[in-house]
């Protein structure tokens, strides 16, 4: 990612790009408040989120923020760059170090965020998710699924076993840097369970398919969260849950990252 800004011919902000930096909220909301010397006195009407690439205008000063430009919706309809105070504490310059330290503070600060379907309600699904976190390492990822996983290196799971799957992703995958694919559903993969020895992977849920006994309508466990789990959730709910339902045998590929 070039965090250089090039300000637009006319545009009455464009001077005050001279830092040429680009910030990023780390904490999952981060309030950005009108900045007290802007003239039009209009608050930027958001909250910085995780994923976000804001223009620094000045740096932190004694008041512990800092001044950014925000998008904002003026009385037409049209967007506008206004200055916003944001704290310093909440927010970090881009690109982020690409340290387990900082991967941990992104996720930390989305874990349990709710899960929405195309970014309904500005809610994140299983490739927002992935395309936010990896844009602070200054990696743009395309927003689908499906792209994604053909964004590095691919390595199938097809025609594995269940065994054989996570036996795979132990020995070939990378923490924080490899995706783990299946149609309509992609996860980041963490590493291995202390304890269990498991591949533990993050990503936005919406729920695992259930087949009660003796039906032949299959129906949903809704999670509905951005959470931590085994390639196995749901399956201590035998026999609601069946086996051909855990996420682990419909993994296709997994994709490593550069």
């Amino acid at each position: 990612m070039d965090s250089r800004v090039a300000p637009a011919a006319g545009d009455r902000h464009g001077g005050y790009c001279v830092h040429g930096r680009l910030y990023c909220p780390t904490p999952g909301r981060v309030p950005c408040r009108p900045n007290p010397g802007d003239p039009q006195g209009r608050p930027p009407g958001f909250s910085g989120r995780v994923g976000m690439a804001l223009p620094l205008k000045s740096p932190a000063a004694d008041t512990g923020f800092v001044t950014v430009l925000a998008p904002a919706r003026n009385h037409l309809g049209r967007a506008e760059m206004l200055e916003a105070r944001v704290p310093k504490h909440g927010i970090q310059a881009l690109p982020f170090p690409a340290s387990p330290k900082f991967f941990a503070e992104i996720l930390n600060a989305l874990m349990g965020q709710t899960y929405g379907w195309g970014g309904l309600y500005e809610n994140r699904d299983c490739s927002a998710l992935i395309k936010d976190v990896f844009a602070g390492f200054g990696m743009a990822l395309p927003r689908n699924s499906k792209d994604q996983a053909a964004a590095g290196q691919s390595i199938s799971l097809k025609r594995l076993s269940r065994r054989e799957k996570q036996d795979r992703i132990r020995t070939k995958g990378v923490p924080l840097r490899t995706l783990l694919y299946m149609p309509g559903h992609i996860m980041l993969y963490l590493g291995l369970d202390p304890a269990s020895k498991q591949p533990v992977i993050c990503h936005a849920m919406w729920g695992v398919t259930t087949r009660p006994l003796f039906s032949l309508r299959t129906g949903r466990l809704v999670v509905g969260l951005t959470v931590i789990t085994t390639l196995e959730p749901g399956k201590e709910q035998f026999p609601l849950v069946p086996p051909g339902g855990l996420l682990v045998e419909k993994l296709t590929r997994m994709v490593l990252l550069n």
